[in-house]
């Protein structure tokens, strides 16, 4: 029978409420002085049975009644579909029978087929049907009613927690041949070189004489049983997914069972961060290249000097960039660039980058006499770019990996393209500006992976902060600061007299404070220029900077203060202000940052003696001892309302 139940959720802590140990373990049921804890879930869950005839169970929401929502048409969905196999649809009960006796092999074929079929690259292709596979035989699922969710999570689960198995080493033995120690990790002959290299470990000798220190066999050992990181285990969820998603979409079962299981956080086991170079240690890196006699895969120093100051000032990839040719580059141009294909490009757009001044110069005397029918930087160094990059790192003593919050910050290739979005950054470029150079299409990945600030910059801004333990030796002009911005027990100065002034730069209002500013705020039904009638007489408001895009998020807002409030109209002015006529008025000229206005005019409305059309009382437009709306237009469009 089908229900709504809030499945209950055992955890144990410590008597001091912790989930960790004082080592960091978690705290389980047989930790000394564990203390069992159950709380219900957020979610309401649901039972039924589905089109097998077996019992499901399902996450279906937070809310009672979308729950119930929900379970009703999962009940009536799987009613459907069995009395289709029972009643008389004898084709689909037909061919979800053939397809349940073929192998999940035979599928996973048909589903790669179908990936490089619908355009995927063969390296997405590749990888992903190689997870799935992984999954499905380390669960030794055979065929499709084998697939469970249980078994997937229990499979991931212990990926994570115990690694790849190896074999023990020899207590007594304290140096490894490159075979001995193939062997004892359970790799090949050729990773053990790979693997001692990348990681910096220790090895003497050359050829057939080179062998492995024991503590070096106990390094890579470590590596190896090590639990695959958070973010590993949902690749390999998110290609067993999508597998089991197409063998419905495809008609070869009635149900994906493993569509209610959801990622772990991958913030909590970060394993690869990468950093971003400051600009001394990016000079140092480009200066270390050029002056480099060493050649890797065919690239040698002023090779590899070129390529790290295109990446860093354009952010390709290293694949990307071993894919440019001589024509990408139009360095004669008003504005130079570096132009990326499509098909070359990750995120499978044409790319046009603008590309610095010091950099053109160097390309000018580079790429002369370059085929333009073949890449610049050519070859397949681009598979091992942290290596490549690891020896200018090596010759200038920068380090590799630093530790971070979070874990290693490692410096390797694509670190390269961290340090040009914090460079962009720091040159002043807004979020919008930086996520268009980086090709990202959503601004979260920007600021929080690439975009991060460093502490030193947050240490200056927190530096700014007023003191806060009330320090008699604060300096006089922070309380006078405070003072004035209203954020220390008083209002701030306010003038009704406001003297426009020409800036080549800006507009600006320039306050003539006076002993006599006083501010008479307004009582609460005192609105002259409410939005609605506003709205109702002239249509749509809409910001100085125009509409935000529908799915643009990086627009400015415009400004919402009492001082300045900008509003740009679509239609006409509104009637009370332009039917009351004023007593005085002035002109002006000024210029600002967006342009140059030809002309602004700042409409003064004092007291009337005539109700206006905003619904004031009759005989006091705007009532002696309070604020008047005072509207300053910039050729016709832009306006502020300036209380007086």
């Amino acid at each position: 029978m089908a229900s709504l139940y809030k499945p209950t959720i055992v955890s144990y802590r410590l008597p001091n409420g912790s989930t960790r140990t004082p080592e960091g373990e978690r705290v389980t049921k047989d930790t000394p002085g564990a203390v069992k804890h159950t709380r219900k879930a957020k979610k309401w869950y649901g039972k039924f049975k589905g089109a097998n005839g077996k019992e499901q169970r399902k996450p279906l929401s937070a809310n009672k009644t979308t729950a119930r929502n929900k379970l009703v048409s999962l009940i009536k969905k799987a009613k459907k579909d069995r009395k289709a196999l029972k009643d008389g649809n004898t084709s689909r009960a037909m061919k979800f029978e053939a397809h349940g006796k073929r192998p999940l092999a035979e599928h996973l074929a048909d589903w790669e087929r179908c990936l490089v079929a619908d355009g995927a690259t063969p390296k997405h292709v590749r990888q992903t049907v190689a997870c799935a596979r992984r999954v499905l035989d380390g669960c030794g699922f055979a065929f499709i009613a084998d697939v469970a969710a249980s078994a997937v999570q229990t499979y991931l689960a212990g990926l994570r927690e115990y690694g790849k198995s190896t074999q023990a080493l020899d207590p007594p033995q304290e140096w490894y041949t490159r075979k001995e120690l193939a062997s004892a990790l359970g790799v090949t002959v050729k990773a053990v070189t790979s693997l001692v290299r990348h990681h910096r470990l220790e090895a003497k000798g050359n050829g057939k004489a080179r062998r492995y220190p024991r503590a070096t066999a106990e390094a890579l050992r470590a590596l190896r049983t090590r639990g695959r990181s958070i973010k590993t285990s949902n690749l390999y969820l998110d290609a067993v997914k999508q597998f089991a998603a197409w063998l419905v979409t495809d008609k070869r079962t009635a149900e994906n069972v493993l569509d209610h299981l959801s990622g772990g956080n991958v913030k909590l086991d970060r394993r690869h961060d990468r950093r971003a170079l400051p600009i001394g240690e990016l000079r140092a890196v480009i200066g270390a290249a050029r002056r480099s006699t060493q050649t890797f895969r065919g690239m040698a120093g002023p090779d590899r000097a070129m390529i790290y100051s295109v990446a860093c000032a354009s952010g390709f990839r290293a694949e990307e960039m071993s894919t440019l040719r001589p024509t990408a580059f139009d360095l004669d141009g008003e504005l130079p660039t570096v132009t990326l294909s499509a098909e070359n490009a990750k995120n499978g757009r044409t790319a046009v980058q603008p590309l610095p001044a010091d950099v053109v110069k160097e390309l000018r005397t580079y790429l002369e006499d370059r085929p333009v029918d073949l890449a610049v930087w050519p070859g397949l160094w681009f598979k091992k770019a942290a290596e490549m990059l690891r020896i200018e790192l090596d010759a200038c003593g920068i380090p590799y990996a630093v530790e971070g919050p979070d874990g290693p910050l490692y410096a390797d290739f694509h670190a390269l393209r961290h340090s040009y979005v914090a460079l962009l950054e720091k040159s002043g470029a807004t979020l919008k500006e930086a996520m268009q150079l980086a090709r990202h299409s959503d601004p979260k990945l920007t600021m929080a992976v690439y975009g991060r600030a460093q502490l030193n910059d947050l240490s200056a801004a927190v530096g700014k902060l007023p003191t806060l333990l009330g320090n008699p030796a604060a300096p006089a002009q922070e309380q006078t600061t405070l003072a004035a911005t209203g954020t220390d027990g008083g209002s701030a100065p306010f003038c009704t007299s406001f003297a426009p002034e020409v800036d080549s730069g800006c507009v600006q209002l320039m306050i003539r404070d006076g002993a006599n500013c006083k501010i008479d705020r307004p009582p609460p039904d005192h609105n002259p220029l409410q939005r609605k009638e506003v709205e109702g007489e002239i249509g749509q408001l809409i910001g100085t900077e125009g509409n935000s895009p529908s799915r643009t998020r990086t627009y400015n807002k415009p400004v919402n203060s009492r001082l300045l409030y900008r509003l740009s109209y679509r239609g006409m002015r509104p009637s009370c202000l332009r039917k009351t006529a004023p007593k005085t008025s002035r002109s002006i000229h000024f210029s600002s940052s967006f342009g140059t206005a030809s002309q602004g005019e700042i409409l003064a409305h004092p007291a009337s003696s005539t109700a206006n059309e905003c619904g004031s009382p009759a005989g006091n437009a705007f009532p002696s001892g309070q604020y008047s709306p005072l509207t300053a237009r910039a050729g016709g469009h832009r306006t502020a309302e300036i209380p007086n």
